[in-house]
């Protein structure tokens, strides 16, 4: 049963349940048995005045901050105990996400169903995959996503999966224009880079903080073919063979000036 907007009525609806003498005065024979009835009131305790008390004393009183714990409703506390048991090293993540509002029970009832991706379970959300490079070919080709980047909060897991999955050291508090920015500038780099013979590779590519790692540069790689942005980028680049011109090397900063060359 659900309050609605009379408590007299509701208190009707509910009498014959708590009702445990018969017409002619005496027990009933369930009367020592529950009652099976569930009664929501979208209300906080003390907003009752007490109006469901019979009811209250007759069962149990489940509501946030409620003890012992089994009674608490409150989010959170649902969230962990679900969590615990299957994705407990995701859990203070989990908690911190729905203090922070960013996770709603939807949102969690979608990530129980897909529980070896919690860890990425807001890009999830946002993106509908967790795949490091369909992340990062979202992200970098568009602003169709910024708008729940945002809301979320979820650059920290973006920086987070895109630095374990392709090496890029983007900062987990950078804004999204410099995020999408520096994203593009490894891609760019570390396919021009790795297609290029060592010895012809300048000493400002080769001192540039830079995927290493094999695995890293080949999704990189992929995520770069498929940029339309980035490939007219490319083509300019490519098009200037070693050595390059100074114009595209900043040696002072450690950067190359790429950012002329292409939209974001």
């Amino acid at each position: 049963m659900r309050y609605e907007d009379s408590f007299f009525a509701l208190r009707a609806q509910i009498e014959p349940f708590l009702e445990f003498i018969d017409e002619k005065g005496r027990p009933r024979p369930e009367c020592e048995v529950p009652p099976r009835l569930v009664v929501y009131v979208p209300k906080g305790g003390s907003d009752t005045h007490h109006a469901l008390v019979e009811a209250e004393h007759a069962g149990v009183v489940m509501e946030p901050g409620a003890n012992p714990w089994q009674r608490n409703t409150r989010l959170r506390v649902i969230a962990e105990q679900v969590f615990k048991k299957i994705a407990p090293d995701s859990v203070q993540e989990i908690r911190r996400q729905i203090d922070e509002g960013v996770l709603s029970l939807e949102d969690l009832d979608r990530l129980s169903q897909e529980a070896e991706g919690i860890a990425t379970g807001t890009i999830k959300i946002i993106f509908g995959t967790a795949s490091a490079i369909d992340v990062a070919l979202a992200f970098a080709s568009s602003t169709e996503h910024d708008e729940d980047i945002l809301n979320k909060k979820a650059m920290p897991e973006i920086s987070g999966l895109l630095g374990r999955e392709m090496g890029t050291a983007i900062p987990p508090e950078a804004d999204l224009s410099e995020a999408k920015k520096k994203l593009i500038r490894t891609l760019l780099l570390t396919e021009l880079i790795s297609s290029l013979p060592q010895e012809s590779v300048p000493d400002a590519l080769r001192s540039m903080d830079l995927p290493k790692e094999t695995r890293h540069i080949e999704n990189l790689c992929q995520v770069q073919c498929v940029i339309p942005a980035v490939l007219v980028s490319r083509r300019i680049l490519f098009k200037c063979s070693p050595p390059f011109p100074k114009r595209l090397m900043n040696r002072k900063a450690g950067e190359v000036e790429i950012s002329s060359h292409f939209r974001y």
